[in-house]
């Protein structure tokens, strides 16, 4: 930031640009006059959307698997909202099942609402899932990646062998 002068009460404002995710951001400030007068102070502010969207995923897929996925849409402004959501999938691995892969929804003031999706995983990799929600100015959006692992199970098979001054080698089967 740049040198700020503060009024006669030894206050200020300043503008500080934040990015747009969804967090408490705490400043610490401190202050020197000429005359070698010293301050400090420290603050808190909170960068935050009118719109936020959510999307609950399982950790992983397996190859075959069919999920319900939910999209679910805040609302945090004084008036209903109606709302396009949009579920995008980027990469071979899994697929939308439902026959649209967007919605319409009224969004209640102050509240939330849930649009459900179901994805299907037809090979193994990993693609990425988009979210995206718009609603007159209000839009948010988010992108998660979805692993799609293979059908099975992982399997640890252990062997050994002795060695000592009269057994110099062995042979271990795997």
């Amino acid at each position: 930031l740049e040198i700020v002068k503060l009024d006669e009460n030894g206050q200020t404002t300043i503008d500080v640009p934040a990015p747009d995710n969804l967090t408490t951001w705490k400043v610490h400030v401190w202050s020197l006059t000429a005359d070698t007068q010293v301050g400090e102070g420290d603050s808190e502010f909170v960068v935050s959307k009118d719109l936020i969207a959510r999307l609950a995923l399982p950790r992983f897929l397996v190859n075959g698997d069919s999920v319900n996925v939910v999209a679910n849409v805040h609302n945090y402004t004084e008036k209903d909202v109606t709302a396009n959501v949009t579920l995008t999938v980027e990469g071979d691995t899994v697929n939308t099942l439902t026959l649209k892969n967007n919605a319409t929804i009224t969004v209640k003031a102050g509240g939330h609402t849930a649009c459900p999706f179901t994805l299907n995983a037809k090979a193994v990799g990993e693609s990425k899932i988009t979210l995206s929600v718009k609603a007159g100015d209000e839009d948010d959006a988010l992108q998660l990646a979805l692993p799609v692992r293979v059908k099975g199970i992982d399997k640890q098979v252990n062997n050994f062998a002795y060695l000592d001054k009269d057994n110099k080698s062995a042979t271990v089967t795997l």
